[in-house]
């Protein structure tokens, strides 16, 4: 089988829900490395230490948010900031600061 035959449609992979959630790199399907307890205590931490200054910074700070980053590719960073308030869109489309 060839690398070509396992890519996926940008319109596949929106339509589609995995578990972890996998970042969609030029048509690749890519798993995203999930961390162990270690880990998701230092995402924890960090999430609420942005969400407790998010007014005094003018921030919008969301864990593990799809975000789409070019025509090609979408990423699911562990913490995601917006600067301004948070966005209406499902999949954020206006460049945010990622934490990964």
């Amino acid at each position: 089988m060839s690398a070509v035959s396992n890519l996926v449609s940008v319109e596949e992979y929106l339509h589609n829900t995995y578990d972890p959630d996998c970042d969609y790199v030029d048509g690749a399907i890519v798993e995203r490395s999930v961390g162990e307890k270690e880990h998701a205590k230092a995402q924890r931490e960090l999430l609420l230490y942005l969400h407790q200054r998010h007014r005094q910074w003018g921030i919008f700070a969301i864990q593990e948010q799809r975000v789409h980053v070019s025509p090609s590719r979408y990423r699911v960073p562990d913490v995601c900031v917006v600067l301004g308030p948070e966005p209406d869109e499902q999949i954020f489309t206006k460049p945010p600061i990622s934490l990964h």
